[in-house]
C-alpha cells in the first residue's frame, strides 16, 4: 500500500488481486439470509476516479475537470495534468436550433443538469469492481443506471462513474434548450492491463420527447493541457517556466482518425532532458458494432483557441447556438472553412502534418484547444444512442518514440474493443 498526491492509500496490483481473491473467497462462504446491507452509495457532484497511475475527476456537468497523469521517469515526483474535456452538442427540435458545451463554463452554454437534485439522490454514483459484487442499496436503477435483469450493477471496467443529465430548466436567453433529451454518463477505467492509460466516456443519448432531433451534431473536446507538475516541495526537472501549458501544440492522425496534444523540443527551451518531451495524451469518438451504438465518421478537427491564432476561431467567439453547431461543422464562428496553410485547400480537419519529421499543416506553441466530432444523426422519439470517447496516455523517452507509441496506444485500444463497445 502506498499514498497518492492526495493521501489517500491507493493498493498496489497485487494487493488489489489477493483482496478480489478473498473477496470471492468471503462471499462464497457466507449465509444467503446474512444481515448485511452492503454498500451504499452517496452520490456526490464531483467525482475522482484513481488508479495507480491516473487520478481523474468528473464534474458536475460530465466532464473531466483535472485529470493527473503519473509518468514513469527518472524523478517520480512529477506528474502530467491532462485537462478539462467534455461533450458537445447541436442539433434541431420543433423547428429550433439547441446547443451545449459540457465543460467549458466561459461559454455560459452549460445548460444540462442532473436529472435529480443530489438532496433527491441525482449525482454522480462511483462504483468499483469489488463493491459490483456486493449488494447495492441504492444504485439508481430507476434513473437507468447500467443494471443488470436483477437490478444489479452493470460494470463497466474497474472504476467506474455514472451520472443522468436532462437539459435545465432555467432560462437562458441565449439557448434554445433541447426537450426530453437526456445523457446517461459513464466515465469507466481499468486497472491494469492494455487499457490502464486510457479512461472511457460513454454517453447514452436518450430522447424522451415526442418530437423527432433531427441533425444532431455531437463532438468532444475542450482545454487539453499538458504540464509538469511536482508533486512535492522541491523542483523537479521537467517542472520550469519555459515548458507549460502555454508550450502545448495539437495534432490529427488522419489515418487512424483521433486527435492529441503533445510538447516538443524547442530551440528557446532550457536544456531539458528528452523524457520530459516523451508524454502525449490523445482522444478520439471510437466506432461502435453493438447495438445503438454510432459509428459515424469523423466530421471534422476544428481549430480551436485562446489567445493566439485567428479570431473567428477563438473559443471566446462561441457564445450563440448557432455558433456552437458552426465549430462542431469545422467552420468558424462567422461559418468560414479552414484553410491549410500549407496546401491553401479547404479542409475540415486542422493540424494533420507530421510532427516529427515536421511535414504538412502543424501547429505553433500555445495554450491550446480541441474539438472532434463526428457525423451528424437523428434521434427519434423513445430512440437510445451511444457515443463512447477514448482519452488515451503514451509515455516514450523521447518525442519522437512518444508519436509511434501514441499509435501502438489506440491499436491495443481497438484490438480490446470487447471490454469497451457494450
Amino acid at each position: 500500500m502506498q499514498l497518492n498526491n492526495n493521501q489517500h492509500p491507493v493498493l498496489n496490483r497485487r494487493s488489489v488481486i489477493g483482496l478480489a481473491c478473498l473477496l470471492l473467497l468471503i462471499l462464497s462462504s457466507c449465509d444467503a439470509d446474512s444481515s448485511d446491507p452492503g454498500i451504499v452509495l452517496n452520490p456526490g457532484i464531483r467525482i475522482p476516479l484513481f488508479t495507480e497511475i491516473l487520478d481523474v475527476s468528473i464534474g458536475s456537468n460530465g466532464e473531466i475537470s483535472r485529470a493527473l497523469f503519473t509518468p514513469d521517469v527518472s524523478q517520480p515526483n512529477e506528474s502530467m495534468s491532462v485537462g478539462l474535456v467534455g461533450l458537445w452538442i447541436a442539433g434541431f427540435q420543433n423547428d429550433g436550433l439547441s446547443a451545449n458545451i459540457t465543460g467549458l463554463p466561459f461559454s455560459g452554454l452549460n445548460q444540462f443538469e442532473f436529472s435529480r437534485s443530489v438532496s433527491e439522490g441525482g449525482g454522480l454514483y462511483k462504483l468499483s469492481a469489488m463493491e459490483a459484487l456486493q449488494n447495492i442499496e441504492n444504485w439508481p436503477v430507476q434513473d437507468g443506471a447500467p443494471s443488470r435483469p436483477d437490478g444489479s450493477p452493470n460494470m463497466y471496467g474497474d472504476v467506474m462513474v455514472w451520472g443522468l443529465f436532462r437539459p435545465s430548466n432555467e432560462p437562458n436567453e441565449r439557448v434554445h434548450n433541447f426537450s426530453g433529451l437526456n445523457v446517461g454518463m459513464t466515465s469507466f477505467v481499468f486497472q491494469n492491463g492494455p487499457l490502464e492509460r486510457t479512461f472511457f466516456f460513454r454517453y447514452d443519448l436518450s430522447n424522451q420527447s415526442q418530437d423527432p432531433i433531427t441533425d444532431l451534431h455531437v463532438g468532444f473536446g475542450g482545454d487539453i493541457d499538458l504540464e509538469w507538475n511536482s508533486r512535492l516541495t522541491q523542483a523537479a526537472p521537467c517542472e520550469r517556466l519555459e515548458l507549460n501549458i502555454n508550450d502545448n501544440q495539437n495534432g490529427y492522425n488522419a489515418v487512424k482518425h483521433y486527435a492529441f496534444t503533445y510538447i516538443k523540443p524547442h530551440d528557446a527551451d532550457p536544456d531539458l532532458p528528452p523524457e520530459c518531451y516523451g508524454v502525449m495524451v490523445g482522444y478520439t469518438v471510437l466506432d461502435m458494432e453493438s447495438a445503438g451504438g454510432l459509428s459515424q465518421p469523423k466530421l471534422a478537427h476544428r481549430i480551436l483557441t485562446e489567445f493566439i491564432g485567428p479570431q473567428e476561431f477563438k473559443e471566446t467567439e462561441i457564445k450563440t447556438p448557432t455558433q456552437v453547431l458552426l465549430a462542431l461543422q469545422g467552420l468558424s464562428a462567422t461559418g468560414q472553412p479552414m484553410v491549410s496553410p500549407v496546401t491553401g485547400e479547404i479542409t475540415p480537419f486542422a493540424y494533420t502534418g507530421d510532427p516529427v519529421s515536421e511535414t504538412g499543416w502543424l501547429d505553433s506553441r500555445k495554450d491550446v484547444r480541441n474539438l472532434l466530432s463526428i457525423a451528424r444523426f437523428d434521434l427519434l422519439p423513445g430512440e437510445t444512442k451511444t457515443m463512447t470517447v477514448a482519452v488515451f496516455l503514451a509515455q516514450a523517452p523521447s518525442f519522437a518514440e512518444a508519436v509511434p507509441e501514441l499509435e501502438n496506444t489506440f491499436d491495443s485500444i481497438m484490438d480490446n474493443r470487447q471490454q469497451w463497445d457494450y
